[in-house]
């Protein structure tokens, strides 16, 4: 089937006029109170669901909630006309066809699908991804896009992964299994990507080995996050975009406005990436004093279809749970001793340890950095310059936006700028080997598979510890080892913090209750020794202590 581009994008700017129009109109008629109820109807044990109308939605959200629905009314409008009024000399297409299976692209595919399957078997469940799992994927779809109490909701990954309940009650793993097979198919494109810079085969092979050996790619491949989701959606923009720079056809424009949205509405740390990507063409607008009008309203396009997307959650739990929540608001300390701690503390060092796994020795971490530069001084190709600026971009921009914000992002949200750091060096290092001596074409494959040996040595030592921080095994032994056959077949409350319980309590019963406030029809409450003040021990015995954990019967 094959679809003109500017109908298709028409259609689709029509739609999300109707989507907004139809979704503000319902929002401005329906009461705060008949909304509350409605959303309590919905599911009425979700995490923090005792402080939800007092912390998320309040009458402050609905307030703002009407300005932020029909601001997207206007700005759909604006978008529809600016398209209506652009001249239609655009004659590209979009082809739907079956695609061609290569034997080679399925080997990679699967190779990678072992490596997951080999390195999420070592990982017992973190707390993390059952969070993600029991408070935001089980639970209606609505919910899941709506409620933001934390950054941990990676809106767009939990919200394919809600669908999988309807198969399986084990979320956490579904959620693996989609982190795999997003790194798989990332794996297969950036096989076939190669295909046509480099023309050793086994060059391409040994790259693929490599990235499965990189710590946060394969690490967090192996999680039931977004992470994996993130890196996918990081490397199909950047293939976009740089078939845009190639041969300026508005349909890549297209294709990446619309996973660069889905990539920001899966994890907003996605904007450090989006923006390096972008810088480029904007500089190049200022070199060649000639504006680029259709990759500025690309970029307009974006933001717009990304606050559409988080429409419900804005509406539903205020902009302050998005922007203003402690992961990412601005720190206190002054610019001045913000950077000379950014470039005098151990951020780099730990950052470097996980990319390139140099322990303390963070010169050999730049000394790596400086290898693609390196290569493009020995060799000026076109090519070498065109991605040169691409790593330029996306770390100058990395840093100016950590200054301004004074707030730097976990290592695990930057997993997108290491990964297109080691393709870049790889294939660069490819194109200029393979234009030299046939000779270093087998020093290259030696020292990756070196390389790749030194990684997968360490990644032994620090998985799954380094990838949260704290040792998930030990954490969850403990749990599963616990005699729980007491509780069989009961009704048992587990309390908002308490949550990481889940997985072995549904082992023993499916009656389970969720959330902050606590029911009074449960059998046994299940509670952190640091939130048991809200507990009536009038109607409430306490029977044993595991950890921090407290497990509370009820008085019959």
């Amino acid at each position: 089937m094959v679809f003109h581009h500017k109908k298709v994008v028409l259609f689709v700017t029509w739609a999300m006029l109707f989507l907004t129009l139809s979704y503000a109109i319902a929002y401005t008629l329906i009461s705060y109170d008949t909304l509350v109820n409605w959303y309590y109807n919905i599911t009425p044990h979700f995490y923090k669901n005792d402080i939800w109308t007092s912390e998320f939605f309040t009458h402050r959200t609905k307030v703002f909630g009407h300005l932020y629905s029909w601001s997207l009314v206007f700005m759909s409008i604006f978008i529809l006309l600016v398209e209506l009024r652009t001249k239609r000399n655009d004659i590209s297409t979009i082809e739907l066809k079956k695609p061609l299976i290569a034997v080679d692209s399925i080997l990679v595919f699967s190779l990678t699908m072992v490596v997951w399957w080999l390195w999420q078997m070592k990982a017992a469940y973190a707390t993390d991804e059952v969070f993600s799992a029991i408070h935001f994927a089980s639970k209606p779809l609505f919910l899941t896009i709506s409620y933001y109490p934390l950054p941990n909701n990676h809106i767009f990954f939990n919200a394919i992964n809600h669908w999988f309940i309807y198969f399986t009650d084990d979320l956490v793993f579904t959620g693996r299994l989609i982190a795999g097979f997003a790194i798989a198919w990332m794996m297969k494109d950036i096989y076939i990507f190669t295909n046509n810079l480099l023309k050793n085969k086994l060059i391409r092979i040994a790259i693929i080995l490599l990235l499965l050996t990189i710590f946060p790619i394969f690490g967090f491949a192996t999680q039931a996050r977004g992470y994996g989701l993130h890196l996918l959606l990081s490397w199909v923009s950047f293939v976009n975009i740089y078939q845009y720079n190639q041969n300026h056809q508005k349909k890549y424009l297209t294709y990446f406005g619309f996973v660069a949205a889905l990539g920001l509405w899966t994890m907003p740390s996605f904007l450090y990436f989006w923006i390096g990507m972008s810088l480029p063409n904007y500089i190049k607008m200022v070199m060649n004093r000639k504006l680029d009008i259709s990759f500025i309203l690309t970029s307009v396009k974006i933001v717009w279809l990304t606050l559409i997307l988080y429409l419900p959650a804005v509406t539903f739990s205020g902009w302050r749970a998005l922007f203003a929540n402690k992961y990412v608001a601005t720190g206190q300390e002054g610019y001045t001793e913000f950077i000379h701690n950014f470039f005098t503390g151990s951020y780099f060092q730990g950052l470097f340890n996980e990319w390139f796994a140099t322990g303390s020795f963070t010169w050999i971490g730049l000394s790596i950095l400086s290898l693609p530069f390196i290569i493009w001084k020995l060799d000026r190709k076109n090519i070498f310059s065109q991605w040169i600026w691409y790593l330029l971009s996306t770390f100058f921009s990395l840093i100016l936006m950590i200054i301004v914000m004074k707030k730097y992002p976990f290592y695990r949200n930057l997993i997108s700028h290491c990964m297109m750091f080691w393709v870049m060096l790889l294939i660069l290092l490819g194109i200029y080997v393979q234009s030299i001596k046939k000779q270093f074409t087998y020093i290259m494959l030696g020292t990756m598979v070196m390389v790749a040996s030194y990684f997968t040595y360490t990644n032994f030592r620090v998985f799954p510890f380094q990838l949260y921080y704290y040792d998930v095994n030990t954490l969850s032994n403990a749990m599963y080892d616990h005699d729980l056959s007491a509780y069989t077949a009961l009704k048992v409350h587990i309390e908002d913090e308490s949550f990481y319980w889940h997985t072995p309590i549904r082992k023993v019963t499916d009656q389970i209750i969720l959330g902050g406030v606590i029911d009074p029809s449960a059998d046994i409450l299940i509670i952190e020794s640091g939130r048991t003040s809200k507990i009536d021990t009038l109607q409430w015995i306490k029977l044993e202590r595991v950890g921090d954990t407290e497990f509370w019967k009820k008085v019959k």
